[in-house]
């Protein structure tokens, strides 16, 4: 399973990286879901 952080790593990538600003952005997505 990919951490939170390691996420927002990996998703740097592109434009992802704009959505992972902040960890409670990250919360809702995760619960979103990913992609």
């Amino acid at each position: 399973m990919i951490t939170y952080t390691d996420r927002v790593i990996q998703m740097r990538d592109g434009d992802v990286a704009r959505i992972y600003t902040s960890r409670e952005e990250i919360k809702e997505l995760a619960a979103s879901g990913p992609g």
